[in-house]
Parts: C-alpha cells; structure tokens; sequence
C-alpha cells in the first residue's frame, strides 16, 4: 500500500511574530511622522492667509479714495485699525468673525481656521489716511495657533513698513515662534 504524503501550508507562529514586529516598527517610524505633516500643512494655511491679509493691506492702502461734491479730497495711503478675527486658537477649525470695520474696508473673511488672525497697526494715527514714508512698522500680521490642544501656542508674524516712496512692503520672511508646536 503506497503512503500518502501530507504537506503542511501555512505560516509558523515564529513567522508571524516577527510580521507583527516589522509592521510596529513601521507605525512607530510612520504615526510621528505623518503627525508632522498634518501639523506642516496647518501652518502652509497661516502663511497663505497672512499673504491675502497682506495684499488686501496693500491694495487698501494705495488706492485713490474720492469724497462727493466739488469739495471733494484725494486720499491715499491708507490704514485700517488694528483687528482680530475672535478665534480661540485650537486643534480644530472654527468659523472667525470678520465684522470688525477693519476687515470689512479690507474685504478680508476667511473660512474656517486653526488660527486667530490679527492686525495691529503700528502707524500714529490707525485708521487714517498720509502715513507717513519710511514706517518701519506700518503693520503686523498675525496668525496664532495651537495645533495639538497643549495650550502652547505658535506664533507667525508677517511685518508691514513703508517705503521712501510711501510703497508697502512685506518683511522677507515669516517670524514664527514654536511653528509646529
């Protein structure tokens, strides 16, 4: 009588541990590191908003505004007064608030944001128009954030002065403090 042959299929348990052990050392290279990604686009959100906030600052301020009558003045650069869009930085969106007069003469409302956007204007007389040329603080843009809910907070700023020819212009770079947390 001929012997039947069995073959054993599957996987031994020393086979499936050490797959268990690889794919931990993948999630514990990978889970930090998509973290900090979803942090870096958080903040690339910040730099686009406080660009937009910077080009409504800057075309507010060099546009001709005209009075009605024949008495009527040209006005030009410009400032809006210092603001802030009332949102408690958190690690989720929330819908600000952009009634304040400044963002309305700007224009400016932003969906929902991780940051609280603020304006702080450095000129003497905020909210007026003739500032002054060479002002080295004509604005500070804003945006604070806290990211992962620890109560710290990151900080981007974006300076706005003027020119010897009264023309805005925007610092080179973002000052940020803590910007990923």
């Amino acid at each position: 009588m001929p012997k039947v042959v069995r073959t054993q299929a599957g996987f031994t348990l020393i086979e499936l541990m050490i797959v268990v052990v690889i794919l931990g050392v993948l999630a514990a290279v990978a889970i930090p590191s998509f973290t900090t990604y979803v942090r870096r686009a958080k903040v690339s959100e910040s730099n686009d908003a406080l660009k937009q906030i910077y080009n409504h600052v800057a075309t507010y301020f060099s546009r001709e505004i005209m009075g009605s009558g024949m008495s009527a003045t040209h006005l030009i650069w410009c400032t809006v007064g210092s603001a802030d869009n009332g949102v408690l930085p958190s690690e989720s969106r929330q819908r600000g608030t952009y009634t304040a007069a400044p963002w309305l003469a700007l224009g400016f409302n932003h969906g929902a944001s991780y940051y609280r956007y603020e304006i702080e204007n450095g000129v003497v007389a905020a909210g007026s128009c003739s500032t002054p040329p060479n002002h080295p603080r004509a604005y500070v843009l804003r945006a604070r954030g806290d990211l992962d809910g620890d109560t710290t907070l990151s900080l981007i700023e974006l300076t706005v002065g003027t020119t010897p020819d009264n023309e805005l212009f925007h610092s080179p770079a973002f000052y940020t403090q803590n910007e990923t947390e």
